[in-house]
This record gives structure tokens, C-alpha cells and sequence, in this order.
């Protein structure tokens, strides 16, 4: 794919001005919904950012009909704006809260937006998280058994070298619990950046990754770069204390160059150094055996075990060094479906042997869709897919086939509106007012 500096916005942003239909450019047959003895969540929550951010305009938080048996499948329920655009609509929960309030992130904005759920159908705005003392930019949120929110926060305040950042546990009304620094010893001055999190309550353990998000320059207007130290930190979820950080293994480097990241917003050619298969580490999922799989941007993948002993290791499952952009996956059965941003592609693993992943299928998309978050509708096969590129507008729906791995776009979802592949959010209407098209980011299914 060719990146001109228009796409490169598109890309380090995750805002589009150009928004048009999308989807996979192989024929893939439409599958029934599965046998199930879980049913459909009703309901498809959409972070999205109004795409022009003009005076007046808001980002929002979209409710969408997910019933496969209604007959508004697909469609926009409602919306809750936060009287804001702007704000760089990034991360929310994974799966829609059955009690408290749904977190929801403006990343650049270094705000967290507090949505009342209670009635599922009309979902509201209540007010902003307060801020955490000491830290900045809040980014990945996971819900805990006791209705309690874990988050990662990328930074401190500034007062320490390398100004890392921490792991913060919030009740269900969004009042903050207690929070850890990221800050190891063993890595003096480092700069570590809390990124995604997992968690394993059946061993009082917390996994965190460190990549640094980029930051616009609100002189310039450009990104902000940062290298964080690529690590992975051991917590102990009971009292969120640091246990252990662990260095990737080193990985060889990708086919493009350093700067076809760094570098985007710059046009600039660039030629020598190569990025490493461990740079970046990205998101980390829970494997069949409980054990956890990591990815980094780069592609390479790691195996992270033996979290409750005193040796918790990482070890080196693959690399990938003809792709870039792994991304956002989640977890269908025995399966991971991973995004794969800079190949326009999806990849599906076979993980049901831990220690030995393996492909069993791969879906491509035009080239003006960038698949970067792929979630799981709890306890059925049923996947939603948002993007970044000229034609993220759109929220595309898939079932995974149970035995193949194989996805296939679920056309009754795709053809409710008539704009194209999936939920087109290039309108001018919604329940807030004539806003015009919204850009969505995260997508989580909700009951």
C-alpha cells in the first residue's frame, strides 16, 4: 500500500475525512450464525469521534441494534454526546458493564468519559473521571470480578525521569481504589508506558505491556514520538504490586523501515534501520491453558507462563517480519483473531497448542481499510471489526466459523442501511443533532 501524506494522518490519528464503503476483497460466503447455546448480546456500543470536530459538533457514544432477529438489525438506537469534539475517542471497556459506569477514553484530550448504561437501549453521559493524582492519559480499562475497573496509565506527572506511568483500580461509580507506579528499580530513569492489560484472577496476576502512544504537539499541531522501553510487568492483582518486568527477546527486524512509523506525518524518505520483531509490545490475550499471548506492533509474538512462580518466563513464539501493524485481537474459542493493520488483512490462530500457534485463516480488505480492533460478542462466534484509513467509517460484523477459523461478513448486519459494508457512520443525522459523520474507534457488545 502506498502511504501518502494524506493516509498518513489518517493513520497516526485515526480520523478520516474521506468515508466510504469498504470490505473484503476476496468472495466470502455469508455463514449462518452458529449453533450457540449462548445468545446474542442485544446491543453494540460505538466510541466514535465526530470526524470534522466543527464548533458545536460532539463526540459520542452510539448504541446500535446488535439482535440478529430484529428487524432494526444494525441500526443506530440512540447516542449519548459529551458536548465535546475532538477528544480522540480511543479505548473502552471490552465488554459493556452489567454494573457501574462504562470508561471510555479521549486519549489526546488526557480525558475519560463515565457513560450510565442501566438502561442499555439509552445510554448517557454522566460526567468525567477524575484524574488520577500524579499520572496522565489513561488508555486501557478491564473490569474486574467485583465490578471494580483496572486501568493502565501512560504517564506520570512529569517529576520523574523517563515520566512512567502506572496501573490505577477505580469502584464501579468511577472513584479511584488505589494506584501503582510503573516504576522499577532494575530499570532506573526507563521509560516505561503502561499500555494493555490482562488479567488472571486465578492466580492474583495483572499483565501489562509498554508502548508509547503518540501525542500531538499542541503548538505544531504534529505527533509527538516517544520509544518506551519494550517490556512486559508482572502485577499482583489483589494489591496492584509490581512484581516483576521482563524484557522481550530480541526479535529480528521487519521489512520497512523505522520510519514508516516514526515518521509518517514527515513524508520524509528514509532507509537504514529496520524495526525489530519485539519493538512495541502491544496487546496481550489469555491462551486455552492460562497462560498469555503478547504481540507487539511489529508482529512478533511471545508466550508469557509460570506467572505465579518466583521465574515468570517470556518466550518467543514467532515473528512476522513481512508484516506491521498487528493489532487489537480477541479471543473466538480456540482461536485469536488478529488485526493486521499495514496488510489490510485479519489473521486467525489455532492457539489450543499454547506453544505452537498456527494460521488456519487470513481475510483481506480493500486497500482504504486499516482492520485495527476485532471484539468478541461474549459466548458466541460473533466478531465486530473497526478501522483506521480513508474509509474508517464503517463497523463491519462477522461470525468466525467454530471448526475453520474463517471469517465471513454477516450480511444481514451489513445491508441495514444501504451505505455500504456494515454500519456506515458517513451521515449527517444522529439523535444528538445534524453532526455529520463520526470516525468510530472502540466497539464493545453489551446486554
Amino acid at each position: 500500500m502506498r502511504i501518502t501524506p494524506h493516509i498518513r494522518l489518517f493513520i497516526l490519528s485515526g480520523f478520516a475525512l474521506a468515508l466510504v464503503s469498504c470490505g473484503a476483497t476476496d468472495d466470502t460466503a455469508s455463514l449462518d450464525a452458529p449453533d450457540t447455546t449462548a445468545t446474542p448480546s442485544p446491543y453494540l456500543y460505538v466510541w466514535a469521534g465526530d470526524a470534522d470536530a466543527a464548533e458545536g459538533d460532539s463526540d459520542f457514544l452510539a448504541v446500535v441494534d446488535a439482535d440478529p432477529e430484529s428487524p432494526t438489525y444494525g441500526s443506530v438506537l440512540g447516542t449519548a454526546p459529551v458536548g465535546s469534539a475532538g477528544n480522540d475517542p480511543h479505548h473502552a471497556e471490552p465488554i459493556a458493564p452489567s454494573d457501574g459506569l462504562l470508561f471510555a477514553n479521549g486519549f489526546n484530550a488526557n480525558r475519560t468519559f463515565l457513560f450510565d448504561l442501566s438502561s442499555p437501549g439509552e445510554p448517557a453521559f454522566v460526567r468525567e473521571l477524575e484524574k488520577v493524582p500524579g499520572f496522565e492519559y489513561p488508555h486501557s480499562f478491564y473490569r474486574l470480578e467485583n465490578s471494580h475497573l483496572l486501568a493502565t496509565i501512560q504517564r506520570g506527572d512529569g517529576s520523574q525521569p523517563g515520566d512512567t506511568g502506572g496501573l490505577a483500580e477505580f469502584d464501579t461509580d468511577g472513584a479511584l481504589v488505589r494506584v501503582t507506579s510503573a516504576v522499577d528499580s532494575g530499570f532506573e530513569g526507563a521509560m516505561i508506558r503502561p499500555y494493555a492489560l490482562e488479567v488472571f484472577p486465578e492466580v492474583d496476576r495483572v499483565l501489562t505491556t509498554s508502548n508509547a502512544m503518540p501525542l500531538i504537539d499542541p503548538e505544531t499541531g504534529g505527533f509527538v514520538f516517544e520509544r518506551a522501553e519494550n517490556v512486559v510487568q508482572l502485577w499482583r492483582l489483589s494489591d496492584l504490586s509490581l512484581l516483576a518486568t521482563l524484557t522481550l527477546p530480541v526479535l529480528p527486524p521487519a521489512e520497512e523501515p523505522e520510519c514508516f512509523v516514526d515518521h509518517l506525518m514527515t513524508g520524509q524518505d528514509c532507509t537504514p534501520s529496520r524495526i525489530p520483531g519485539h519493538d512495541r509490545p502491544f496487546e496481550i490475550r489469555t491462551l486455552p491453558d492460562g497462560s498469555a499471548i503478547l504481540n507487539t506492533v511489529s508482529c512478533g509474538f511471545y508466550r508469557i507462563h509460570a506467572m505465579d512462580t518466583d521465574e515468570p518466563r517470556v518466550d518467543v513464539l514467532m515473528n512476522w517480519p513481512e508484516a506491521a501493524g498487528c493489532s487489537v485481537p480477541t479471543m473466538v474459542g480456540k482461536f485469536e483473531v488478529l488485526p493486521i493493520m499495514f496488510a489490510n488483512e485479519i489473521v486467525t490462530l489455532d492457539v489450543s497448542d499454547p506453544a505452537s500457534p498456527v494460521e488456519v485463516a487470513r481475510l483481506t480488505f480493500d486497500e482504504g481499510f486499516l482492520p485495527h480492533l476485532v471484539q468478541v460478542d461474549p459466548g458466541t462466534h460473533r466478531v465486530v471489526v473497526t478501522g483506521i484509513g480513508p474509509d474508517a467509517g464503517q463497523v463491519l460484523m462477522y461470525w468466525v466459523d467454530p471448526d475453520t477459523g474463517e471469517l465471513a461478513l454477516d450480511e444481514a448486519f451489513a445491508q441495514v442501511d444501504g451505505l455500504g459494508q456494515g454500519l456506515s457512520m458517513a451521515r449527517d443525522e444522529w439523535s444528538h443533532g445534524p453532526t455529520g459523520p463520526a470516525i468510530p474507534h472502540a466497539a464493545l457488545f453489551g446486554r
